[in-house]
């Protein structure tokens, strides 16, 4: 229930911010539209304004909806996070890492300042060398043999969702790539396995004399570190890998200090691709002829001109800051696809008449503040259906006529009316009436103290009716009008029945209703046979088919 709630959260501010931003840029180009045809020229900054609006659409929702959440829940994450270890016994529920998660957030994973500003750049081309696909299936197969080290077993893997892979940003390649184990899935995996500070300061915080077993061990595990670490350098420059990782760090500096419509993904494409100097320059130049704010050639020109002269320091220094980012993204990219499946089936209803539908069949999940609650009946477990239908009304109905009678006023006299006066009695409630009938229910509630006799009570009722009916008739036979001849049948049912709504009309639908009108009814065959037996009514009486009646 925790993961439902605050899945309910995320899915509403998404729609909420997103209709937001929508319509605050409808409106601002509306605004615009109108204006030049008013005045027949628009302004500049508001065109740039609206431009600005669509370039950082992106940014915006993701900013929005972190502002939104940390109002909602402040620093409040470890307090909610130690409730549902002592209360539900989960130490790392998943609403709570997807809510700390800004991929998540964000409106696609895809968006280049968002892998800027929190994970890595990556190639934006879906096949690209650099892309997250190529780079992790790579990277996978030499953490292969490490496979050991995952911290925790996902308890399941990304499924094949179409619901998921038609907006385009989890197609099914990535829901492919993120099935498969791998060690990049925990970022703490690789801290032991690459992060050489860690290791030395766990060695300096011991005792060479009294721990040398684990000494010796974290001594080995450096020597290992220092290994992969080599490894990974020289794989990294031979795939071809090592000019876009530290293009994308140089690109992540200049961009944190300056003010440019180049996107992230074009800039850590431009410097990683090795251009010399004076070619750079030129397609620096080229640029700042269809930018509207081109960057700011200098620091590029800079950075190009130390990527290409120290590569392999540069990839030394952000070896363990790459991994880490992918690391990262890897584990949100997961968690994104998992709160995206989860929240395509949570509906969220803002219709009063849905949300009463789905109140009345109990699938409605309410989260309510304590003031909120009222005094709410409990779930329904079984009921019983009672149809209490008039036999021969069409030619009662024809007497009364000839007799210049009404037959709905004999009807609700002799019928009706007497009944509606003993239902709630026995806690019955009228559900549907018919021209000639009256359908019956009796409900069974979960939380009942004691046995609720459902079943007595629902024959209590129909015998308590047979009994109103021939008392009736008694006395239409002294003023010489048609009798009532009733059939009664009763159905239990082992559930809830579903109910619709017409306005504030409730609809009951249930299978024991139709139960109940076949057993109203009676064949002729066995109406004839009484008849010739003259058999009376004081008893309870059950026919069978029989295997040699004609």
């Amino acid at each position: 229930m925790p993961d439902l709630l605050y899945i309910a959260v995320l899915k509403f501010l998404h729609a909420e911010v997103n209709n937001s931003v929508a319509a605050t840029i409808k409106f601002t180009q509306e605004n615009i539209n109108e204006h030049q045809h008013l005045r027949g020229v628009g302004r500049r900054n508001d065109s740039s304004y609206v431009e600005w609006l669509f370039r950082y659409r992106d940014a915006i929702v993701a900013s929005t909806n972190l502002t939104l959440l940390q109002g909602l829940f402040g620093d409040s994450h470890t307090a909610i996070a130690k409730a549902f270890q002592s209360i539900l016994d989960l130490e790392h529920p998943f609403t709570l890492l997807t809510m700390k998660t800004p991929m998540v957030l964000a409106e696609t994973p895809h968006d280049e300042y968002l892998q800027m500003a929190h994970y890595l750049i990556l190639s934006q081309e879906q096949n690209g060398k650099n892309s997250f696909v190529r780079l992790d299936k790579k990277l996978t197969d030499i953490f292969a043999d490490y496979l050991y080290l995952i911290e925790k077993e996902t308890e399941e893997s990304p499924r094949r969702d179409s619901a998921l892979q038609s907006d385009g940003h989890i197609n099914s390649n990535i829901i492919d790539t993120l099935s498969q184990p791998s060690v990049l899935m925990h970022p703490n995996n690789i801290t032991t396995l690459l992060d050489t500070r860690w290791t030395c300061e766990k060695i300096a915080g011991i005792s060479r004399l009294k721990s040398c077993k684990e000494y010796r061990q974290l001594k080995q595990h450096l020597k290992f570190q220092k290994t992969l670490q080599n490894y990974l350098l020289s794989y990294l420059n031979k795939e071809g890998h090592a000019s876009w990782i530290n293009a994308a760090y140089a690109v992540k500096e200049i961009f944190n200090q300056c003010n440019t419509d180049l996107s992230p993904a074009a800039a850590t494409s431009l410097l990683a691709s090795g251009y010399r100097q004076e070619q750079l320059t030129q397609q620096l130049q080229e640029i700042s002829k269809t930018s509207g704010i081109p960057p700011s050639p200098e620091p590029l020109i800079e950075a190009g001109k130390e990527i290409r002269s120290q590569s392999d320091k540069l990839l030394r220094n952000n070896l363990l800051r790459f991994f880490e980012d992918f690391s990262r993204y890897r584990r949100d990219l997961f968690l994104l696809l998992n709160y995206l499946r989860s929240a395509t089936q949570v509906n969220l209803l803002s219709d009063n008449n849905d949300i009463q539908t789905s109140r009345a069949n109990y699938t409605l999940h309410e989260f309510l503040l304590p003031q909120e609650i009222t005094n709410r009946q409990a779930k329904i477990q079984s009921h019983i259906i009672i149809k209490a239908d008039i036999r021969g009304s069409t030619e009662v109905t024809e007497k009364l006529t000839e007799l210049d009678l009404n037959p709905a006023t004999h009807f609700g006299r002799n019928f009706f009316i007497p009944i509606n006066e003993v239902i709630t009695g026995y806690g019955a409630e009228k559900i549907f009436i018919e021209g000639d009938a009256i359908i019956l229910a009796l409900t069974e509630y979960a939380d009942a103290k004691h046995d609720s006799m459902i079943a007595s009570r629902a024959c209590g009722l129909a015998a308590r009716i047979l009994h109103i009916v021939a008392k009736q008739n008694r006395e239409l036979e002294v003023y010489g009008l048609p009798v009532l001849e009733l059939g009664i049948g009763i159905a239990y049912c082992d559930r809830a029945p579903n109910y619709l709504f017409d306005k504030q009309q409730r609809i009951t639908i249930s299978p024991a209703i139709n139960r109940a009108d076949r057993l109203s009814s009676c064949t002729q065959s066995v109406r004839k046979w009484r008849e010739r037996q003259q058999i009376t009514e004081n008893f309870v009486e059950v026919y069978q088919p029989s295997d040699i009646a004609e």
